[in-house]
């Protein structure tokens, strides 16, 4: 949360200045309505606080995606581009498969079957698996990517 308020959100509002094609709409209702878009991130925050202190630190990537993913749509109305919504549909559709082959990666080390109880991921002191990592990459990847796209539009 302190790199995405110090860091990106500032890095965000430039590369939005920088790239700006045409003029924002100005109504007073638009204005709140991105307001509260920005801020309904922060709604996030006690589900990613029960999971942490559940020690079910694998599910926290995930429940940043989410909320990334949410966040995205109306932005794809309110700056009149598509381009949010296809990220959020990348982000829908690369996650799923992400998590899915780090799931099987994690049963086949585990040597469960996808289906058996044992197989449970994420509960209190859950030992990391070598997928852990691709949640967040793959995430800051679509992202970086998208960037990059906006940059050459």
């Amino acid at each position: 949360m302190l790199l995405q308020g110090v860091i990106a959100l500032p890095i965000a509002f430039g590369l939005m200045a920088l790239t700006a094609t045409g003029p924002r709409p100005q109504d007073p209702l638009l204005d709140e309505l991105s307001t509260a878009l920005a801020v309904s991130q922060v709604f996030a925050l006690p589900i990613l606080i029960y999971l942490i202190l559940r020690r079910a630190h694998r599910q926290v990537p995930i429940v940043f995606a989410a909320v990334t993913i949410v966040h995205f749509s109306p932005y794809s109305w309110l700056y009149r581009t598509p381009l949010y919504m296809v990220l959020a549909g990348v982000l829908v559709i690369g996650l799923f498969v992400v998590c899915r082959l780090a799931d099987r990666r994690a049963d086949a080390l585990a040597g469960a079957g996808p289906d058996d109880p044992a197989a449970l991921r994420g509960g209190a002191g859950a030992a990391a698996t070598p997928g852990d990592w691709a949640i967040p990459a793959f995430t800051g990847a679509v992202l970086v990517i998208g960037a990059i796209i906006a940059l050459l539009l």
